[in-house]
């Protein structure tokens, strides 16, 4: 995990590698992630799939960010996450704010991104 500077948000993604509306996220993570320094959002990817269906996913189609794996999904069944993409933004040790779907997920990263700048 990516040390965070106080009031630095670390954005977690929950999505799978079968799941088109997380693949089309990605250029637009991809972009928020690498203004990362500036914008003061880091992003990192957690799938619940076998390690190695995601590293052949990942072998096809790189990403710019970290990604981990929740092996027997314990963080999606401990924080009770049905539907993917859900998107966790945890600020502060604390969790700040939940989205869940694709539709209107821009939206959101640029309220994640504004509750930098409200510190």
């Amino acid at each position: 995990l990516p040390r965070l500077a106080a009031g630095e948000i670390l954005l977690v993604e929950v999505w799978g590698t079968y799941c088109r509306a997380c693949r089309s996220l990605a250029p637009v993570l991809t972009a928020l992630h690498g203004k990362r320094a500036k914008l003061g959002v880091h992003v990192l990817a957690v799938s619940s799939e076998q390690a190695s269906r995601v590293r052949r996913f990942l072998t096809r189609q790189k990403l710019a960010y970290p990604v981990a794996s929740d092996t027997g999904a314990q963080l999606s069944r401990k924080l009770q996450i049905e539907y993917i993409p859900t998107f966790l933004a945890i600020q502060d040790g604390k969790l700040r704010a939940v989205h869940i779907g694709a539709g209107d997920a821009p939206e959101f990263f640029a309220s994640v991104t504004a509750m930098v700048k409200r510190r």
